[in-house]
């Protein structure tokens, strides 16, 4: 595809952009005919003591197929006035519905969510997943790899390059994967790592990722062998180790249908 598709934001009020942040966050993007994908954010929930207490909010959602941008959507444009009282006004809402007809085929890789947001307001951003036939609903967390200004600290006590997943659990109901995504404008190599309740371990070969892909790995395909010695005590772990900012998440799906039951980031490890 070679042009770019965009939905464009309503009117919205006045702004200063001067006094805006920008976040990004990069996720994951299953398959659009068969999952309906839906962010909803509440920015005002954070508008309080020792943050800031108004500003403006928007995001702009950008999705890559294998590394090329597709579509484009924007907000509307959120704005927490000083006369507002209650914590949460309004809404940010975007659907990749809104571009159903433009993308009759549907599409699957990753997207990078732009956040811009009040300086001095931290926010997040949640997705979620429904299953067209069935009604499966998972939410998770989009993961920032760039812009954070409110907690510095957090950067320099953690392995942002080293994931992990505690607790494998592994059944004949579960299929049990990785999904690694590269939201920088470089190749980026990881590698993934079994480690199991009996102390011994395994790992894979360095992979490598494109700008702007995704790849999920199923972890029997890689560890054919030591996943069939995880035990069903949850003492068993996997890690995955990059060049850079790790963006990655365990995805579960139903064994018989390919569903998505649950899908999480993992988790840094931190030096203190």
């Amino acid at each position: 595809m070679s042009a770019t598709i965009q939905a464009m934001p309503a009117a919205a009020p006045a702004y200063d952009p001067s006094s805006l942040a920008q976040l990004r966050f990069a996720c994951l993007l299953p398959p659009t005919k068969e999952y309906a994908t839906v962010i909803n954010l509440f920015p005002g929930n954070y508008a309080h003591t020792p943050w800031g207490t108004h500003g403006s909010f928007f995001v702009t959602l950008t999705a890559y197929v294998e590394g090329k941008e597709v579509a484009k959507i924007h907000s509307k444009h959120i704005t927490k006035s000083p006369e507002m009282h209650v914590r949460e006004q309004g809404n940010i809402r975007v659907n990749l519905d809104d571009l159903t007809d433009f993308l009759p085929a549907g599409i699957e890789g990753m997207c990078i969510l732009d956040f811009h947001h009040a300086r001095e307001i931290p926010v997040d951003a949640y997705l979620s997943h429904i299953h067209r036939q069935t009604g499966v609903y998972v939410a998770y967390p989009g993961l920032p790899f760039v812009g954070d200004v409110l907690y510095p600290t957090t950067h320099t006590q953690q392995l942002e390059n080293t994931l992990f997943w505690p607790g494998l659990l592994p059944n004949k109901h579960m299929l049990m994967s990785v999904a690694v995504a590269n939201p920088f404008p470089l190749v980026m190599g990881y590698q993934v790592h079994l480690f199991r309740a009996d102390g011994t371990k395994e790992q894979s070969e360095v992979f490598r990722l494109k700008t702007c892909t995704m790849a999920i790995h199923s972890l029997e395909e890689l560890f054919p062998e030591g996943m069939a010695a995880v035990g069903p005590d949850g003492r068993s772990a996997v890690c995955v180790a990059a060049q850079y900012k790790l963006i990655a998440y365990m995805v579960v799906r139903d064994r018989a249908t390919g569903i998505i039951s649950t899908l999480d980031h993992m988790h840094t490890y931190c030096l203190f």
